[in-house]
Formats: C-alpha cells, structure tokens, sequence
C-alpha cells in the first residue's frame, strides 16, 4: 500500500501512533537494568563532546552571542523533548555541521543588513520552522521525503556542508598571512601545518 504524499488531518500521526504504542512501557523498562548503564555514560559524553565543540565553534563565529553553554542546553532540552514526544526514545540528538552552517551565516546575514538583532531573528525562524514541521507532521507530508529523496541527496548536501566547512578554513588560513600581529615567519610554518 503506497502511501499518498499528503494525507487527511491526523492520519499518519494517528497510524504511526498505534503501530508504536505497544512498545511505549518497554522502551522504557527494558533500559532499566544494570546492562545499559554503560551505554547511558557512553552515549551521555557521545553526545556532550560534540555539543561543546560546535558549541565553541558558534561563540566564534556568532562573536560570543551564542556559545557551548547554549548548545548544551539547548542540545538535553531537545533531546528529553524527542525521547518523550517523538515515539522514538532511542533517537539521539546532538548538534550537527548544517546547524552550524545555518547559524553563522545567518548571524553574519543580520550584522550585513544593517545590525538586524540577531537572537530574536533567530528565535523567529525557529518559531516559523516549528510551525511548518507541525503542519508537515499533522498532513503526513513527510510521505514526500520516504518516496522521492534518496542517499544521493543525503550525500549531495553532506558534500555541500563539507565544502562550506573546508573554505571557511582556507579564509581562515588565508587571513593568518595577512594579519599584521603574526609575526612573517609564524604564518609558512602554520600555513605547512594546515594544509597536508
């Protein structure tokens, strides 16, 4: 039975609901034991590591407005939110190179028109975001992702993040050159360093 890419108010949610419920209270219980505590340690540094270095990375490129302790907030919020609501407890949540990305040219966007405040800019996109996720969730639009993107887009968009991240250096290497507070015989050699 193929499903349709936009279906009534409800039904997709209602579907995904009843197919999940059996295995609500096991979710739970079977995580109650010895076994997994391990896993728990593991997986709470898993996810913590890289929420602090994307987190230091955004304090930079946002100049300090948002850093690592945003990012771990924001990062357990999320997830607890996910594990409880999404009917997936065992999806892990952590901060990604898109987010990133997004965020810092969004932040050099607003300080190029014009200093546009740039927390509540972001506060409103998250908002709109939210709103259309919604509303793709309660018409099951997400039948679209399932019948038309395939791994070829997923790998398209992780080389697109992968370029961004790779020129960022090189501006990043190329400015060192010409910083007048680096000495002239510290750049070749940093320079030799970065690039092997």
């Amino acid at each position: 039975s193929e499903l349709s890419i936009v279906e009534p108010l409800g039904v997709g949610l209602k579907r995904d609901w009843n197919q999940r419920a059996p295995y609500f209270v096991s979710d739970i219980t079977d995580g109650l034991n010895l076994k997994c505590l391990a896993s728990t340690l593991f997986m709470f540094f898993a996810c913590l590591a890289p929420a602090i270095a994307f987190g230091s990375l955004l304090m930079v490129k946002t100049q300090g407005t948002m850093g690592a302790l945003e990012m771990v907030l924001s990062t357990s919020g999320c997830g607890m939110l996910y594990a409880l609501l999404s009917g997936q407890p065992v999806t892990i949540i952590g901060s990604t190179g898109p987010v990133l990305a997004f965020t810092a040219i969004m932040y050099s966007t607003c300080q190029q028109l014009g200093g546009i405040p740039f927390l509540p800019s972001y506060a409103w996109v998250g908002m709109w975001t939210s709103l259309i996720l919604a509303l793709c969730a309660f018409f099951s639009a997400s039948n679209l992702v399932i019948r038309h993107l395939t791994r070829f887009t997923d790998e398209i968009f992780a080389g697109l993040i992968s370029v961004i991240f790779v020129a960022e250096a090189g501006k990043d290497i190329v400015n060192l050159l010409f910083q007048p507070s680096v000495a002239a015989g510290a750049a070749p050699p940093s320079l030799s360093i970065a690039l092997p």
